[in-house]
Formats: structure tokens, sequence, C-alpha cells
């Protein structure tokens, strides 16, 4: 089931992408090591309505941005922002 896309949602979604990154480090395993990185990304991405992944990916291509991690954690706080 897609994430919704109101504030709450997204703030949620990006609270609980947090948490998973920080106990996979404590763990020993950096979800934005290359090797881990693209497996990861999919399947956060895959939690996201279709049009809003496509628009995360063109936000980031536009500026000039890889799409990781860190980055898709500040695109969902800057669109639950608005």
């Amino acid at each position: 089931k897609p994430v919704k896309r109101d504030s709450t949602s997204l703030s949620r979604y990006a609270a609980t992408i947090l948490g998973f990154v920080n106990n996979m480090e404590q763990n020993g395993c950096e979800v934005t090591n290359a090797n881990e990185a693209p497996f990861v990304m999919s399947q956060l991405l895959s939690k996201l309505a279709p049009k809003d992944n496509i628009e995360f990916g063109r936000e980031m291509n536009r500026i000039g941005k890889e799409e990781n991690v860190p980055n898709l954690l500040e695109w969902l706080s800057r669109e639950a922002s608005l």
C-alpha cells in the first residue's frame, strides 16, 4: 500500500526510514553502502505512490543529486512541509 501524499503520512514514512537506517547501521550494515544502496532504495521507493516515485526521481535529476537514502529523507521532509 503506497504512502499517502499528506504531511502526516510523509513525515511518518521519513521517521520510519530514519529508524530503519539507524537500526541497520547499529548492526553494522550501512544502507548507504554501494553494495546495499540499490536494494534498499528500490524497497523504499516501492512504498511511494507511483507519481511520487517519479517526482522524486525527476527532482533528483533536475538538481543533479543521486537517488539515495539521505536525499529521499530530505525530499520527504520538504514535501511534507508543503
